[in-house]
């Protein structure tokens, strides 16, 4: 049927999404959800060969209103998200391959948006645990979690921030800006639920866990910086929301779970089951779908 597309496509069609952690687990997911829905998505992690092959498992097209097929261009690069340099080029590169689509003719069919050249959603996948008593955690600890966890994803988020308030100064009709005015301004409400954070956080980051004290914490602060960047930047039509999950089945932290553990997130579960990446991909799409969700952490852990 003509023009019969979800609103979830509509949403995602011709996005340009950046994904750190975006070879396995809940990043790969989260990037096959994304790409199946339409959006361009740029995965960013260690390894490449890993990168390489997560790409080669993405949706390349989408459907269009008009019964056509919008052809996706998705790209990774391998990089350490806490090195500052690299963070840069990471962002930078994200940005390129939107502004590179942004130049083609056929882009212009993409979206009623003025501008392409900045990434849309970013979504923070990468991220460290550790299971270690209090007592028995170091300093060394706490920093290589707090590098992961809260300062890489704060820092990409910043960055991004920052062209995508360029774009919004340029993109705003001269007609519109009063003397004096500052350049930087709302955008259409039309407009205000396109460009969008997420990050991974966790339960327990909000409620705690024994053993968990520096993960914990990481994890806690992570959902503070979002909120606040939340609050910051929500009248710029810029949204940050954090998606917290109990355990996940289907990931190497639960792998590594010993089987003690695991009976014990299952007990706790009102559904009686563990989460699965798809579920946290979901959550991740619809934080983003959902134009008026801004500085939430959405708990996910079945009840």
């Amino acid at each position: 049927m003509r023009g019969a597309i979800s609103s979830s496509v509509a949403f995602w069609r011709g996005k340009q999404v950046l994904v750190t952690g975006g070879g396995s687990g809940i990043g790969l997911a989260v990037s096959q959800r994304l790409a199946a829905s339409g959006a361009h998505v740029f995965i960013a992690g260690r390894r490449a060969d890993v990168l390489q092959r997560a790409v080669a498992t993405l949706s390349l097209e989408a459907p269009r209103e008009d019964d056509s097929r919008l052809l996706l261009d998705h790209h990774f690069m391998a990089c350490d998200v806490t090195d500052a340099e690299q963070r840069v080029g990471l962002v930078s590169a994200a940005n390129a391959a939107a502004a590179t689509r942004q130049r083609s003719s056929s882009a212009a069919t993409l979206t009623t948006s003025k501008h392409r050249d900045c990434v849309d959603v970013v979504v923070h996948c990468a991220g460290a645990t550790l299971n270690k008593l209090a007592v028995r955690t170091t300093a060394s600890d706490l920093e290589r979690l707090f590098a992961v966890n809260v300062v890489a994803a704060v820092e990409i988020s910043r960055l991004v921030t920052k062209q995508t308030l360029k774009v919004l100064a340029l993109n705003k009709p001269a007609s519109t800006i009063a003397e004096g005015e500052p350049s930087l301004v709302v955008p259409d409400l039309a407009d205000s639920a396109r460009f969008v954070h997420v990050a991974i956080g966790s339960v327990v980051g909000e409620s705690g866990n024994a053993g968990q004290v520096a993960y914990a914490a990481s994890k806690g602060a992570l959902s503070a910086a979002f909120r606040s960047l939340a609050k910051e930047y929500g009248r710029k039509g810029i949204r940050f929301n954090v998606v917290a999950p109990g355990l996940v089945g289907d990931t190497a932290m639960s792998d590594a779970m010993h089987p003690a553990d695991t009976e014990r997130w299952l007990g706790q579960s009102a559904l009686g089951r563990l989460g699965h990446t798809a579920d946290v991909a979901a959550a991740v799409a619809l934080s983003c779908e959902c134009g008026w969700l801004n500085g939430q952490v959405v708990r996910l852990d079945g009840g």
